[in-house]
């Protein structure tokens, strides 16, 4: 079983196919400001591994390490929102989709200590972002005409978000691992 199908497994088993956030405020200086709250990410579980996993082993450090390419199909999203621009005051739901997410991780495991560890992350690609309102039938036409700028503006809040879930669950991981290699092994008894 790859390592792209273990962190799947793991996804559907904690449920990470719903992810909630808190509540984030985009200012739109000088005009306004956009509330988001109750928001989720969904779809995670389209995980996949996108390329070649990188595998090396360094003999004088006992260390193992491993790169994994991974990517997202696409993930939905949604969040309540309230906006104030200029004079022009609405609240809704915001839902919208981001494609393609490319991400590289890199987790070692130490030989000596019998630890292992996310040492790097970080995203190739952020992907393309698209974004609708609903909520008010009078400003929706006004705001979904503003989508480009607002696309500005959701777009590294759901990175964001995206990006702290995939560190956050890689970290549990090898949390997880340590915890399962102390239960086999005692690695003060070697």
């Amino acid at each position: 079983m790859n390592l792209c199908v273990r962190i799947y497994i793991l996804c559907r088993f904690y449920s990470f196919h719903y992810f909630q956030t808190r509540k984030a405020t985009l200012n739109l200086e000088p005009t306004g400001k956009v509330d988001l709250t109750a928001g989720y990410l969904q779809d995670l579980e389209t995980l996949s591994r996108d390329g070649v996993i990188g595998v090396t082993y360094i003999p004088s450090d006992r260390i193992l390490t491993l790169i994994l390419p991974m990517k997202f199909g696409d993930l939905r999203f949604s969040y309540n929102f309230h906006s104030k621009v200029t004079f022009i005051s609405s609240h809704g739901v915001v839902n919208g989709t981001v494609k393609n997410v490319r991400v590289n991780a890199q987790l070692s495991f130490d030989f000596r200590t019998y630890q292992a560890a996310l040492d790097h992350y970080d995203m190739d690609d952020t992907g393309d972002i698209t974004v609708k309102f609903h909520g008010n039938k009078i400003v929706d036409w006004l705001l979904d005409a503003m989508t480009k700028v607002f696309t500005v503006f959701f777009h590294p809040l759901i990175v964001g978000q995206i990006q702290k879930l995939i560190r956050d669950n890689l970290r549990v991981i090898a949390t997880q691992l340590n915890e399962l290699i102390h239960k086999i092994i005692d690695p003060t008894m070697l």
